[in-house]
């Protein structure tokens, strides 16, 4: 909850400090108008539900990432060296547990000596026993992704990354993670 409240706390601060300042640059990305008409679509289609009400609140609930974008955006190009550094000990972390699962499910134990759980079925990498590794790096990409868009990362070392990853969230062996990175 303490996260989320972060969250919120800091689209609002970017969406009143952008009307105050009459500071709109963030539109001016070709990412950014894809984004918007993206979650543009989301909200005129929901008005073709069968339930509409809940359909178009749903989906107007959504717009909450598309603010979250353009705050990540706006503090990655105040270039904020702590920003860059939390992205960089980001990719770390999650490299480091990706060459994890890989070395367990190679080995059969993580560089710690956790052994993959469910009979060798998933693996944890250094989580152990709670089987999450899948749901966290799915979640921890995508800020990061959001990063390698927005410096303008090669697609050729974009696409190896999304790979390397997409591979390691499968063996994990968690499917409703695998699905969520593919979609």
């Amino acid at each position: 909850l303490c996260k989320i409240s972060q969250l919120v706390l800091l689209q609002l601060r970017f969406f009143f400090f952008s009307i105050k300042n009459n500071n709109f640059e963030f539109l001016y990305d070709k990412i950014s108008w894809i984004l918007i008409a993206f979650f543009i679509s989301i909200i005129i289609s929901s008005a073709f539900s069968p339930v509409v009400e809940t359909s178009i609140y749903k989906s107007t609930t959504y717009t909450r990432y598309l603010l979250f974008f353009f705050a990540v955006n706006y503090l990655i190009k105040l270039d904020s060296g702590d920003f860059r550094k939390f992205f960089i000990f980001n990719i770390i972390f999650i490299i480091f547990l990706a060459l994890d699962i890989w070395l367990q499910k190679i080995n059969g134990t993580d560089i710690f000596g956790f052994k993959p759980g469910m009979d060798g079925m998933r693996n944890s990498g250094f989580f152990g026993d709670e089987l999450i590794a899948g749901g966290f790096i799915v979640k921890t990409f995508f800020l990061t992704f959001i990063y390698f868009l927005l410096i303008n990362l090669k697609k050729f070392y974009l696409f190896s990354f999304y790979l390397f990853i997409l591979i390691t969230v499968f063996l994990t062996g968690e499917r409703m993670s695998l699905i969520l990175f593919i979609i």
